[in-house]
């Protein structure tokens, strides 16, 4: 494996990443205040991926990974 395709790997790993950082302290926080545990950031994230991907395939999308 070269470097150059080591770049984008490790930024598309960073990517994920952060986002399941995004929801996993979504639902800490929520689940710290309220004691009930709201899956309701995992339909957020499903109905976001679900759009990029859709958005991807007709080309309204193209700069992304």
């Amino acid at each position: 494996m070269t470097i150059t395709s080591l770049v984008p790997s490790v930024m598309n790993a960073l990517t994920l990443i952060s986002v399941l950082m995004l929801v996993a302290m979504g639902l800490g926080i929520i689940f710290g205040m309220m004691r009930v545990i709201n899956l309701a950031h995992g339909e957020f994230m499903t109905i976001g991926a679900f759009t990029l991907s859709v958005l991807q395939a007709f080309g309204g999308a193209t700069g992304l990974p």
